[in-house]
């Protein structure tokens, strides 16, 4: 299972994540924002994840880099 995270709370899965092996979870890139806005939803998401035993971390590396 991926989720994109834009704020929501990670319980609200909780019913889900039974039928998955790996549960990923990433900061939502917002094509517009800065890189800089972008990189606190990154570090909000690293937090996340490293609060939250299960879930791994997704990035779309390709948008970070500019490779559309």
């Amino acid at each position: 299972m991926k989720v994109v995270y834009c704020g929501q709370g990670l319980e609200m899965y909780d019913g889900l994540k039974d039928g998955f092996d790996h549960h990923f979870i990433q900061p939502c890139y917002i094509d517009s924002d800065s890189v800089e806005e972008n990189g606190k939803s990154f570090q909000v998401v690293e937090k996340l994840v490293k609060q939250s035993p299960g879930w791994r971390l997704s990035l779309q590396t390709h948008k970070w880099m500019g490779v559309l």
